[in-house]
């Protein structure tokens, strides 16, 4: 007899998805805090000639009844992917083999919430996606399979869950006999490495013009359209930036809102120049003010890959000065 399984999904389904389970597919079940993806994912289970259910939440009346109609289907598993609704104890019990879940992120870390925009944002090296099996915590049961891409230095949110969407059908494509088989291996998250990310909400978008360059150009990334965007107020009228700012144009634009934190001292101040390169790597370049002088300047090499910068060229003489140059690198890019 073959593996029944029903789909838990917001809107990401789409024929190659499908296909890995229409075989085995009983039904589909969306999430009630996700009207606008319903459409969608009742033409996919018509299509399919599958059940469609929308999942109350667990206070409404009509909850026990979708419990009861899911045991009716008798299914063997769950399957999740990319869904907004957390399955509780009740429901976990409903299939005989327990669930399954698609994680976009390198669990133990990020779990919870908008792992892409909260992995961009913090600053780390790798994104990615995760098969794992579901327990009564958020994200924290056992992992079957994984797959990662480098989070790269013109990365956005968006351009990254492309690679994501590519790796996650080269997930289940590897796994997908285990998963019907219901006969997989898999081992415990490393507690010691857990990280929790919390939802994203739109006051996360702020700008304070006062934070290192490089957290805010991290924060545009994470939030470009179809996201509402970083934003910043401007004489109590709201800027937003939904879309894509290189480095180069967010340091001029730093320099213009925040000049003091070009000011090394009180006594030298740096004036960006900024020449963008036809290779990947790009220069950023400084020039170094005393007073009414250009007394030198230096350069810093940015990398393809995030958080990647290298000091190249330092025309600068004087000690004490270097060392405030120094810590206004390691401040506002993280270098060293």
């Amino acid at each position: 007899m073959s593996t029944r399984l029903v789909l838990f999904s917001d809107s990401s389904l789409n024929d190659k998805t499908i296909k890995f389970f229409e075989k085995n597919l009983a039904a589909i079940v969306a999430a009630s805090i996700r009207p606008m993806s319903h459409k969608l994912l009742k033409e996919i289970s018509d299509q399919q000639q599958v059940p469609f259910f929308i999942q109350p939440r667990p206070e409404e009346e009509s909850y026990s009844n979708f419990i009861n109609e899911l045991k009716n289907l008798n299914p063997d598993l769950f399957f999740i992917n990319s869904y907004s609704m957390i399955l509780k104890k009740d429901l976990l019990k409903v299939p005989k083999s327990g669930t399954l879940n698609i994680h976009s992120s390198l669990l133990p870390k990020n779990r919870g919430a908008n792992p892409l925009q909260w992995g961009i944002i913090n600053q780390d090296d790798f994104a990615g996606v995760t098969l794992h099996e579901v327990d009564e915590g958020i994200d924290s049961g056992p992992i079957l399979d994984q797959r990662k891409t480098k989070i790269l230095m013109e990365d956005t949110w968006v351009s990254l869950s492309y690679r994501i969407k590519d790796l996650t059908y080269d997930l289940i494509e590897k796994n997908i006999n285990q998963i019907l088989s219901k006969n997989w291996n898999s081992i415990p998250q490393e507690k010691n490495h857990v990280t929790y990310n919390k939802r994203r909400s739109s006051k996360d978008g702020e700008i304070n013009w006062s934070m290192p360059i490089i957290e805010i150009y991290n924060k545009i990334r994470a939030l470009i359209s179809p996201l509402p965007g970083a934003f910043y107020f401007l004489n109590s009228k709201k800027i937003r930036i939904d879309y894509f700012t290189s480095l180069y144009e967010l340091i001029q634009m730093n320099y213009k809102f925040e000049k003091s934190k070009f000011t090394l001292n009180n006594e030298y101040s740096l004036i960006p120049f900024l020449f963008p390169q036809k290779k990947k790597n790009k220069l950023i370049k400084f020039h170094v003010k005393e007073k009414d002088n250009i007394i030198g300047s230096f350069e810093i090499k940015t990398h393809i890959h995030m958080g990647r910068f290298q000091l190249i060229t330092q025309n600068i003489h004087k000690e004490e000065l270097k060392k405030d140059i120094n810590f206004f690198l390691k401040r506002e890019f993280k270098i060293f």
